[in-house]
C-alpha cells in the first residue's frame, strides 16, 4: 500500500526551453517538442486579479481528459504570477519546450517545466 512516501533520487531526465522575446507581439506562443500542440494565449493585463483560463487550453492532450494542469496552463499561471509578484513586465514570446521527463508519472514533470520557463525569462 502506498502511503504518500517520497525519496529522492537524481535521474537522467530534463527539461529546457528556448526562447525569444517579442516586445511588440503582447502575447505567449509556446510548443513542444512531445506533441503537435500549440499554445498561445495573451499576456493578461498587471492589474488582473485573477488569472482566466479558457478551458480550450486546458484538454489534457492525453486520453482527451481535461485536466488543470496541463503544461499550457502552467505556462500562463507562471507567465501571470511573475508579472503579479514581481510586477516585471514581461513581454510576448515565443518558445520550445523540449523535455524527458515522464508526464504523471510522479517525477515532478510540472515543476521542471517551471523552472525551465521561470529560468528563460529571468
Amino acid at each position: 500500500v502506498h502511503e504518500n512516501i517520497s525519496v529522492s533520487v537524481a535521474v537522467d531526465r530534463y527539461t529546457v526551453i528556448v526562447g525569444r522575446a517579442q516586445p511588440d507581439v503582447p502575447e505567449v506562443k509556446v510548443v513542444s517538442t512531445s506533441s503537435a500542440r500549440v499554445c498561445t494565449f495573451p499576456l493578461p493585463s498587471l492589474d488582473d486579479e485573477e488569472l482566466l483560463v479558457d478551458t480550450s487550453l486546458v484538454e489534457e492532450e492525453l486520453k482527451g481528459q481535461h485536466h488543470r494542469c496541463d503544461w499550457c496552463y502552467i505556462i500562463r499561471s507562471l507567465v501571470h504570477e511573475l508579472r503579479q509578484l514581481t510586477g516585471i513586465d514581461i513581454s510576448g514570446f515565443m518558445a520550445v519546450v523540449h523535455s524527458t521527463i515522464p508526464l504523471s508519472q510522479s517525477m515532478n514533470s510540472s515543476a521542471a517545466l517551471e523552472v525551465a520557463m521561470a529560468a528563460l525569462l529571468q
